[in-house]
């Protein structure tokens, strides 16, 4: 096996997962362990081994219970612990149907069973998983399609969540083992949490910080509009531009077509690089739209109009948390979101949830929700919220036409975004016409230019010169 044969100062370098697992996966595109990689896994294990001095070595023979560890020389301590090491793996051919993780199910004799993976630690290869916590009454689930359940989930013992202290929306990569007793796997190994990697700090988990970020006021700009994307989205960006960290409204009057034009502003917000991820839900969607919608955007996450009531405020719920763990680490997060008002009655704590979710943090990261909402709903959480929102633009559609009409008097942007001077003397020159002539004629002003930097440039020319 070429990739076996590295020099002894890179097998240093390298974890036991990347001497062993690693290579056997890239030589056999194999991705978890099988029994007949016996020979392999021992071969490349006996070469990790190898490059390590044997004080290292002994002290990983009593971890995993080698008998007689310090007295043995380097030649029978490896041996008996490639012995020890094969011993302590589980092969995916063990893994028959899964059940649906439930850390309540665990018995008293399950959870040793697992806290006895967890002491063994990188050395337990496992299988490789990624997903976004959720804590429970007692430990918690590793949802591995982040925000939706799944019958691939992971179960997360008491004892582990207590030892990294973790929290909902944390984004993690470990690896899991299958039990047999419950029929679905248990988190073993945490690799990384929100993108820190573990090994340093051995398993404490990343420190709190003393005090919580402080909360500021939105003063960064997300521009929306981009190549071929729809007219409206370069009239918020003028008129009343969208900041990182704002509960924005996108507030229509009229049959609109709410999720494709949602699924727009994800697009257009994805391009503009300005947010670290984008998030899309679509939410109390009729199944055959969802068919046809997924296949044009593949990375929306979608809930049907059959969901209950609770699975589609549950999903929310979760794409929250995370985006707001996410945000307090540092990252920006931007969560579209089809339809405020498709939120029933009985959940307005879903409803809250999303208004405070919006945020900007003084130490940088912020979480920026941009909603869309029907105005026409007049029983419907639109007009319980929409004097919390920090921007608001108001647009009339003609569903016969599919044209949007934006009502620029009525709509604003809060927050403490810096205007370049050509920006300001633009504006202005536009504001001017907007008051003498109306919003027609000013958003026909706008839109006579190709895109905002020339219309831009060209007014503040004109303006400068007057």
């Amino acid at each position: 096996m070429e990739k076996s044969k590295l020099k002894l100062k890179d097998r240093k370098k390298l974890s036991f997962k990347n001497s062993t697992l690693k290579l056997i996966q890239a030589d056999e595109q194999s991705r978890t362990l099988r029994r007949e990689d016996e020979p392999v896994f021992k071969g490349l294990s006996r070469h990790y081994l190898e490059a390590r001095n044997v004080t290292d070595n002994r002290e990983m023979g009593r971890k995993i219970g080698v008998e007689s560890a310090t007295t043995l020389n380097k030649e029978e301590l490896i041996n008996a612990m490639l012995d020890k090491l094969w011993g302590i793996q589980h092969f995916s051919e063990d893994t028959p149907i899964l059940n649906e993780a439930d850390v309540e199910k665990l018995q008293p004799e399950d959870e040793l069973s697992v806290l006895e993976n967890v002491k063994y630690g990188e050395l337990l290869l496992g299988t490789d998983v990624e997903g976004v916590y959720e804590s429970g009454v007692v430990g918690g689930i590793l949802r591995v399609k982040r925000f939706v359940s799944d019958i691939h989930d992971v179960c997360v013992i008491r004892a582990l969540s207590g030892q990294y202290r973790l929290r909902d929306g944390d984004f993690i990569k470990g690896r899991a083992v299958f039990l047999k007793t419950v029929g679905f796997f248990c988190l073993c190994y945490i690799e990384t949490l929100n993108g820190v990697d573990m090994a340093p700090t051995k398993g404490r988990g990343v420190p709190e910080p003393a005090s919580a970020p402080a909360p500021v006021r939105p003063f960064k700009r997300i521009r929306l509009a981009c190549p071929d994307s729809h007219p409206l989205l370069r009239l918020i960006d003028f008129f009343t531009p969208v900041c990182q960290g704002q509960f924005a409204l996108l507030a229509a009057e009229g049959r609109a077509e709410e999720t494709e034009f949602m699924a727009e502003v994800y697009r257009s917000v994805k391009f503009s690089g300005q947010a670290d991820e984008v998030l899309c839900l679509c939410l109390y969607e009729r199944e055959e739209r969802i068919a046809y919608l997924q296949n044009t955007y593949k990375s929306i996450i979608f809930t049907a109009l059959t969901d209950p009531e609770e699975e589609n405020a549950v999903v929310l719920r979760r794409a929250l948390a995370y985006a707001g763990r996410m945000a307090s680490v540092g990252r920006n997060i931007a969560v579209v979101l089809n339809s405020i008002t498709r939120l029933k009655y009985d959940s307005r704590l879903a409803v809250g949830e999303v208004v405070s979710a919006a945020r900007q943090y003084e130490s940088g990261g912020s979480v920026t929700v941009i909603a869309g909402a029907d105005r026409e709903n007049f029983f419907g959480v639109y007009y319980e919220i929409k004097n919390l929102a920090d921007m608001e633009c108001r647009f009339k559609v003609n569903p016969y036409t599919r044209t949007y009409r934006m009502d620029v008097k009525s709509s604003y942007s809060f927050s403490d975004l810096e205007r370049s001077e050509d920006e300001r003397l633009a504006l202005a020159k536009v504001n001017g016409i907007l008051e003498e002539e109306g919003d027609e004629r000013a958003v026909q002003v706008v839109l006579r230019y190709p895109d905002n930097k020339a219309l831009i440039r060209e007014l503040a020319k004109r303006e400068k010169k007057s």
